[in-house]
């Protein structure tokens, strides 16, 4: 049975999740539902990234990474795993786009989500709940992802 939006953020629940019925337009209303529960709200606009170097650019400024951020798959675990310099102990991440990465760079779509899965589990280990939406146009990984409407 799909959940809502709203279910799955009371249930502190971490993972990847296909965001179903949510629109561009949408994402004040996903944000806002997040910040209503405590979440930091973070949104991974992936519709103009490619490859490697401009996801790390990317990620890089959605997550606010630090300095020493290395830029390859291993720092990007590895800081996500961390987040000590964002605020909240709780994370939605709303992730859009990542077909054409998926098209264009079939094996950092790969790694990108595997990833985002890893530091899922990570901090559901910790008991902080690190959430990722993904939206429909997420390629064919997300449609794997458990369904949560939006409405």
């Amino acid at each position: 049975m799909k959940s809502s939006l709203g279910t799955l953020l009371d249930s502190g629940e971490s993972g990847l999740f296909l965001l179903e019925g949510a629109s561009d337009t949408d994402t004040d209303m996903v944000a806002l539902q997040a910040h209503a529960r405590g979440y930091q709200f973070l949104n991974l606009d992936c519709r103009e990234i490619g490859g490697k170097a401009a996801l790390m650019q990317a990620a890089k400024q959605v997550f606010q990474l630090p300095a020493y951020f290395g830029e390859n798959w291993d720092a990007l675990t590895d800081c996500l795993m961390d987040l000590s310099w964002l605020p909240g102990l709780r994370w939605v991440l709303l992730v859009e786009g990542l077909q054409r990465l998926w098209t264009e760079d079939s094996e950092s779509y790969r790694m990108t989500l595997e990833i985002l899965r890893d530091a899922s589990a990570f901090w559901e280990e910790q008991e902080r709940p690190f959430i990722v939406l993904l939206r429909e146009d997420c390629g064919p990984e997300a449609a794997s992802s458990p369904p949560v409407a939006f409405a």
